[in-house]
């Protein structure tokens, strides 16, 4: 998130977006695993990571994954 706003954030800034997009309303996308402070996120369908790095490309998002 940091890259593509183009400033710095912390976890807590973004740990909610994250958590949207494990709800049914806005997916859900990807699947919360682990405990309290210790949570993984990946995608429900493996298809969608591609998608999303694609999409952020041809967006102009995503510019360089260095």
């Amino acid at each position: 998130m940091s890259k593509i706003m183009g400033k710095a954030y912390e976890i807590p800034a973004f740990s909610q977006h994250l958590n949207d997009f494990c709800d049914y309303d806005r997916g859900p996308h990807l699947v919360k695993t682990g405990y309290a402070r210790r949570y993984r996120f990946r995608f429900c369908n493996p298809l969608m990571e591609p998608f999303v790095l694609m999409k952020g490309y041809s967006s102009g998002l995503i510019k360089n994954l260095d």
